[in-house]
């Protein structure tokens, strides 16, 4: 047994020793680790449902209201309908109950849930865990685990002393592999677990350079970047060689080195594969065979990309997938080198799937789980299983029993690649920084408020206050804060425990509330300053965009995929009516001072777009095309301010609400669609400016069941 084996074992044993599990009809319920058994069958809950269910289980057959559940499984935040329905409707499904004609969960009318069939709490000694062990009575846990603690300690120590390779230690749980100053990403690891090719931008540089490492030795090699665009490097099935793509205006290419060469630092590419510049590849991976690569590209101009299988030796590609014309395409991908399969993920707007496809037999298969948000997919030494990088954890997932497993907890994560022989994986670890600026709307000039390590961003004025609220990562967890208007601190505003992603802020004058947008679990949370109180009011079973205040400050606008395309919804300050004000197409909105006109931004059309209330009628305010497709854009008053970038006139332009040009309020100010928000006098500006990407590669090791 390794030493993650021990460790794993220990946890386990602690797990069980303080769980609470309960037998409720068919099902085995854990309430620590989120997990119902039933047979063979093992169901991994998510944490709020299992909360609730947790409340239910404890109360005996009585009836639980609503408060109550809200009070004990949501720790007293408010709540909209919509997140108790949904959380009971999920626990139906799973356990199998009928709403119509319900056995397990029943809904008194006015009152709340109950549960219908007895529930009884489990010893130790009957609950068989996945490593197949029968555990004896609790009183004999205490024993064991000294035992297992002893084990561990002489282990690591004996582990910790054994050479590796006779040259260095043994690997850590998680080692840091690069310590350049830069971001490290793109990376590849060699069959043989021996090599990392990866890609490494420096702030001063223009482009990124391509190394290999020794992962086993403190070696790496820089090969020569010729000052050119490098990407997607790849190591060859056999690990003798390694393919990246070069591409420039006129010319794309698919080059190929020796790892040979690179050690003797000799640079000289050959020609894998000629692209079309028009059509430039994105990504690409190497086949079970040197003979084969497959390549992420466009199937035309501006339409989705495809997987695309090449044939070297003859010269051909086969287009392998097909996505709809809707989708982003398929960009993510992984080829198994053992059995040529490939795992890829295709993301559109309203949702991201991941399939597996064999090119020989052309046997599609979609994989029925939730994946959105994941950022990377991988193959592990199993042909039926896969390694998934979301942003802040990696989990393992076995395609046939479709049980993911968390091995991973970090912080932007932005790739995870595994070694298929070995159980190695590399990390991609992004660390982002911002600081935030203001522009004085007369002088033209920009100022930083603070110059810090950390990541500040979506800052916003508070009317009628004289302050900045801003989102920032400086104390570990992303946090709301509250700054003076020249930037000095003046407190942390909210304190929350998990791991938040507080992507936007509004603010509504008249209420002192604070609306914040958490990306990740689709909620809108409100912060009030006279009551000092931080509640989640809303929750989306769809993705959700962009929540702000009406001029009203009765209704609170967002963008949701919630009806399968973008469009506008509402909710009442509380949380509760939900309602859909567009049927167009719609992701950010606002309405303006008279509540007659609501302007947004569609998610397929550039530009600026207004429906008349009370005629029903939708047309096209601002349509010149912006610097890039999703700029940001204020209302106020009779006036829209939105950021432009037409050659060097970049900055923030004013129009009227019927779309004519006004004036240029802030020139040669870039905000790459960043929020912007104005001060009280309109004299000032707020923002942030990103500062140089940061990132180093990590290396820890597992061994799959």
């Amino acid at each position: 047994m390794t030493i993650f084996g021990i460790m794993a074992l220990i946890k386990t044993i602690i797990s069980l020793y303080m769980s609470h599990v309960y037998k409720f009809n068919k099902w085995s319920i854990c309430t620590e680790s989120n997990q119902l058994r039933s047979n063979q069958k093992l169901v991994n809950l998510e944490p709020q449902a299992m909360a609730v269910l947790a409340v239910l289980l404890k109360s005996d057959g009585l009836v639980v209201s609503r408060e109550q559940l809200i009070e004990e499984a949501w720790r007293g935040a408010i709540v909209g309908d919509s997140s108790v329905n949904r959380i009971i409707a999920q626990l139906r499904k799973i356990l199998g109950d009928d709403a119509k004609n319900s056995q397990l969960i029943e809904t008194i009318h006015k009152k709340g849930y109950r549960l219908l069939q007895p529930v009884t709490k489990i010893a130790a000694k009957d609950l068989r865990t996945d490593l197949g062990i029968v555990l004896a009575y609790r009183e004999k846990l205490t024993w064991l685990m000294g035992v297992v603690f002893l084990i561990a300690i002489a282990f690591t120590i004996f582990q910790y002393n054994m050479a590796w390779d006779g040259q260095s230690k043994k690997l850590s749980p998680v080692v840091k592999l690069t310590h350049e100053k830069g971001y490290e990403y793109d990376v590849d690891i060699s069959s043989d677990g021996k090599y990392l090719v990866y890609l490494s931008k420096k702030p001063e540089t223009a482009y990124a350079d391509l190394y290999v490492k020794s992962i086993s030795h403190e070696v790496s090699w820089k090969v020569d970047s010729d000052s050119s665009n490098l990407f997607s490097p790849a190591f060859s099935p056999d690990s003798q060689s390694i393919g990246f793509i070069k591409s420039s205006d006129d010319s794309c290419a698919i080059f190929q080195l020796s790892v040979d060469d690179i050690k003797d630092k000799k640079f000289i590419p050959t020609t894998l594969y000629e692209c079309d510049p028009k059509l430039p590849p994105v990504s690409f991976k190497w086949g079970a065979e040197n003979s084969t690569i497959f390549i992420a590209q466009e199937a035309a101009v501006e339409a989705p990309n495809q997987i695309v299988k090449v044939n070297l030796n003859v010269g051909t590609s086969t287009p392998i997938t097909f996505p709809a014309s809707s989708s982003w395409g398929d960009t993510y991908f992984d080829v198994n080198k053992q059995n040529g399969k490939v795992a890829f993920l295709r993301k559109s707007p309203y949702k991201q799937q991941l399939f597996v496809l064999d090119p020989k037999s052309k046997n599609l298969e979609e994989i029925p789980l939730n994946v959105w948000g994941t950022k990377s997919v991988s193959w592990l030494e199993k042909e039926r299983s896969l390694l998934l990088a979301s942003k802040n954890s990696i989990s393992t997932l076995d395609l046939d029993k479709l049980i993911t497993k968390s091995v991973f907890v970090g912080n932007n994560i932005d790739q995870a690649i595994a070694d298929t022989n070995s159980g190695k994986v590399v990390v991609v670890e992004k660390l982002l920084q911002a600081d935030l600026m203001t522009y004085s709307v007369q002088e033209g000039k920009n100022r930083k408020l603070e110059d810090t390590d950390s990541l500040d961003r979506a800052p916003i004025y508070l009317t009628g206050q004289k302050q900045i609220a801003f989102v920032s990562d400086r104390t570990g967890k992303q946090q709301i804060w509250i700054a003076k208007a020249n930037g000095e601190i003046i407190r942390q505003l909210t304190d929350v425990m998990n791991d938040y992603s507080f992507f936007s802020l509004d603010w509504s004058a008249q209420n002192k509330q604070l609306i914040a947008w958490e990306l990740d679990r689709n909620q809108i949370w409100v912060f009030d300053f006279e009551e000092n109180t931080f509640r989640m009011i809303f929750e989306s079973e769809s993705l959700l965009m962009f929540p702000v205040f009406s001029t009203s400050e009765n209704l609170i606008t967002f963008g949701s995929n919630k009806s399968g395309d973008w469009e506008i919804w509402a909710i009442d300050r509380d949380g509760d009516n939900l309602q859909r004000l567009t049927y167009s197409g719609g992701f950010y909105g606002k309405f303006d001072d008279n509540h007659q006109q609501l302007f947004f931004t569609k998610y397929h059309d550039k530009g600026v777009w207004r429906k008349n209330i009370l005629l029903n009628s939708t047309e096209p305010v601002i349509t010149q095309e912006p610097r890039q497709d999703y700029p940001w854009w204020q209302l106020h008053g009779d006036a829209i301010y939105i950021e432009r970038g037409l050659l060097e006139e970049s900055g923030i332009y004013r129009y009227d609400l019927d779309g004519k040009f006004q004036s240029i309020i802030i020139r040669n100010a870039v905000f790459s669609g960043k929020r912007f928000s104005f001060s009280d006098d309109f004299q000032s500006v707020v923002s942030s400016e990103y500062g140089a990407m940061q990132g180093d590669l990590k290396l820890f090791e597992f061994k799959t069941d």
